[in-house]
């Protein structure tokens, strides 16, 4: 607890209180109360580390109750490491044996048996070749290793076919470390629970590195942010390979011209939802909007709050609060209405999956879709 009060105390005094992480808070939005917000959490935790406030469940719950979705940091004028507070707050409640919470528990304890945060059988990781009529052919040792994950493995496998039909149309070489893939941990060490994660990041660089690949290809940014940044800390050396989130390669493969859009798009009014951890947490926001301008016949429409000022779609918020994270995205499907668009496009397997969800709640009159899929079908696939 003192390290962190002393790595943490001088940002915690810059907060003057202002307000603005409150207004772009999906939690604070739906529950309202000053301790569900940014500074609420903050101040909570810094007397927590003083010793001034008592370590009880309500405290726990708020301090787990974000979305990791990094608005608040972006939004603060002190430039408060709001959202590292927390996780680093998080692994001291670990410590403590007052977290994680008993569901997000529940999800590791997935992992640790299953490999992936669902639960799911580990020996269907791959099934999703039948579910989508996808062969595979092994190529050896390849440059590039696609990165599949747990939602596309499981949950969207429309999303890993179209991926990989994409780049077979492109003739592009890459290789599966299939089976023997693992989740990313990501659940684990956004949890508190970073030690338990290390056997994990451990197994999925010695599979990447038996593939003698130099680049691992990612659809989700989750997967993306915890290649690119956590596992570099975990181990305590820098990355063998660099990792490349579907949307670069894709715009890529756009610009050298291996990709053709064949089939003209009519009438088709599209919105593009911005996932935190590949828009905010990474700077990429133009690559998915010029794929989707590229496609004939189809129009761009933008939300209010796009790019770095989008709101989060709440799939992250699922395994603490399901209710909570369908409100949230239900606020985002109202957005995406308010353009008047037919497609609401994203480019995150869980924002995929959770804003899905969320149109179906509120019986809206919108498809949701991943912009591999939107790719796919454009091409001719």
């Amino acid at each position: 607890m003192k390290d962190i009060l002393r790595r943490y105390e001088y940002d915690i005094l810059k907060c003057v209180y202002c307000g603005q992480c409150r207004q772009v808070c999906p939690t604070f939005g739906q529950i309202g109360w000053e301790s569900s917000s940014p500074r609420g959490k903050v101040k909570m935790i810094h007397g927590w580390l003083k010793g001034d406030l008592p370590l009880n469940d309500r405290l726990v719950d708020q301090i787990y109750l974000c979305a990791g979705c990094e608005h608040c940091t972006v939004e603060c004028p002190s430039k408060l490491p709001v959202v590292d507070l927390i996780r680093d707050t998080r692994k001291e409640l670990v410590k403590s044996g007052k977290g994680p919470l008993p569901s997000l528990k529940a999800a590791n304890d997935n992992i640790l048996l299953e490999k992936n945060v669902l639960g799911k059988p580990h020996n269907e990781r791959m099934s999703w070749r039948d579910f989508e009529g996808v062969t595979i052919e092994s190529s050896g040792n390849t440059d590039y290793a696609y990165f599949v994950g747990c939602m596309p493995s499981y949950w969207c496998s429309d999303v890993v076919a179209s991926t990989i039909r994409i780049l077979r149309r492109a003739k592009f070489d890459f290789g599966l470390i299939g089976g023997e893939e693992w989740c990313c941990g990501m659940p684990m060490i956004w949890s508190g629970e970073e030690d338990k994660a290390k056997a994990i990041v451990k197994h999925n660089v010695d599979k990447i590195h038996e593939l003698g690949a130099k680049r691992v290809l990612t659809t989700c940014p989750g997967c993306y942010t915890t290649l690119t940044r956590e596992y570099q800390n975990i181990t305590g050396k820098k990355n063998s390979f660099k990792v490349i989130h579907v949307l670069d390669l894709l715009y890529e493969l756009l610009k050298e011209e291996k990709l053709k859009f064949e089939n003209k798009m009519d009438k088709l009014v599209v919105t593009y939802h911005d996932p935190c951890h590949i828009g905010r947490s990474h700077g990429k926001f133009e690559q998915a909007r010029h794929l989707i301008e590229s496609i004939p016949g189809m129009a761009l429409v933008e939300m209010k709050k796009n790019r770095q000022d989008a709101n989060c779609c709440g799939g992250s918020l699922s395994t603490v609060s399901d209710s909570l994270s369908l409100a949230v995205g239900t606020k985002r499907i109202k957005e995406a209405l308010e353009t008047r668009a037919n497609l609401l496009v994203t480019a995150c397997p869980q924002c995929y999956v959770n804003l899905r969800r969320s149109a179906i709640e509120a019986n809206a009159n919108i498809d949701v879709i991943d912009l591999t899929v939107l790719v796919a079908g454009a091409i001719g696939l």
